[in-house]
């Protein structure tokens, strides 16, 4: 399992540099570039900051190690990490690019990353369950 986390954190790190190199190379660097990949990203691990919020943690350590061990927090529901916002995603990527190159990219990069949680929840943790959205009353 620490291979795993390791691994996924490593392609969530190395994504935004990778997407920065190749469309620097095809459009050209810019300001907008950057702050487009980067922040389209690592937007998408904002959700979890709302878990962060309703419990107490003594530091940051604590809450990753709660993230990574508890099977409530993937129960519980994030903003992101399901499937209509990545398939919403998805249907909007072309529009994005046609509106604004920049979006374009930002909604990408979301993508993407979401991608990369899905493959890493699928093989790492064996199931892909707490990614639907399930009827909440």
């Amino acid at each position: 399992m620490k291979k795993v986390v390791a691994l996924h954190n490593i392609a969530h790190l190395a994504l935004p540099f990778l997407f920065l190199e190749i469309f620097s190379l095809l459009r050209g660097f810019s300001i907008l570039l950057l702050i487009s990949i980067f922040s389209g990203a690592f937007l998408p691990d904002i959700d979890h900051l709302a878990i962060w919020a309703s419990r107490y943690f003594r530091n940051f350590r604590s809450f990753f190690k709660y993230c990574l061990k508890s099977s409530r927090y993937r129960n519980s529901f994030l903003l992101f990490h399901n499937f209509p916002t990545v398939i919403a995603l998805l249907i909007f990527l072309p529009w994005a690019f046609l509106m604004n190159f920049y979006f374009g990219i930002f909604i990408l990069s979301m993508a993407c990353h979401l991608f990369l949680d899905f493959l890493a929840d699928v093989f790492a943790l064996k199931i892909h369950s707490h990614w639907k959205v399930k009827r909440r009353i």
